[in-house]
């Protein structure tokens, strides 16, 4: 009925409301990674320029799987969680690179980990926010949401990467990461307090 789509229609735009903060925040802590993420493999794990190549294209990988994944995901679980769920798996799976330690091996295999399974959640929770997006905003202002989320990440990174570098010097790399981390899954869980955690699918205009 109309009035059930309205609800839902409106649950869905304030979730989508909750997600640009959230975006702007994850950006922010995301940042911290451009300074130091090669640094820390190459330097800190101790792995070949070639062997970080390899690393860095597992994540290549893990997003080809993402369409897939995102759909089971969704059906299995929900729109809604599946953004919120996404995002704190892929907070998961990248706490295994400032964790990545011991064995040679051990650190190696944490680091692809993160890099293959990180990549595959987060890609696939892309891919339902930017439907979220498109369902719940008039066609003539995509364009316009799209360069706010654009400028607004896009800000975040150039101070999240000039504090991530700073930090790096000040308390080392594998804590600037391990920071980093943390305030990326505290924003991620702060969605958990918002409609969209209830959103079970994106809301579709009644046909009649």
């Amino acid at each position: 009925t109309s009035a059930v789509f309205g609800a839902a229609a409106r649950a869905a735009a304030r979730g989508h409301r909750s997600l640009f903060w959230t975006q702007v925040a994850v950006s922010f802590f995301t940042a911290f990674f451009g300074p130091l993420y090669l640094l820390f493999g190459l330097k800190v794990v101790g792995m070949s320029p070639a062997l970080m190549g390899v690393n860095i294209a597992m994540g290549g990988v893990g997003a080809l799987f993402a369409a897939s994944l995102s759909g089971w995901l969704t059906e299995r679980f929900g729109t809604g969680p599946t953004i919120i769920g996404g995002g704190l798996l892929y907070c998961g799976f990248l706490a295994l690179v400032p964790l990545a330690s011991g064995p040679f091996w051990l650190a190696v295999a944490m680091m692809m980990a993160a890099q293959l399974f990180g990549d595959a959640v987060a890609v696939a929770r892309d891919i339902q926010m930017v439907s979220l997006r498109q369902a719940v905003l008039p066609p003539q202002t995509l364009g316009r949401t799209a360069a706010l989320f654009s400028a607004a990440s896009g800000g975040m990174i150039v101070a999240g990467a000039l504090l991530g570098g700073v930090l790096g010097m000040w308390i080392g790399t594998r804590a600037t990461l391990g920071l980093a981390v943390a305030g990326m899954a505290a924003a991620q869980a702060a969605l958990l307090a918002t409609p969209l955690r209830g959103l079970r699918e994106i809301p579709a205009p009644p046909s009649s």
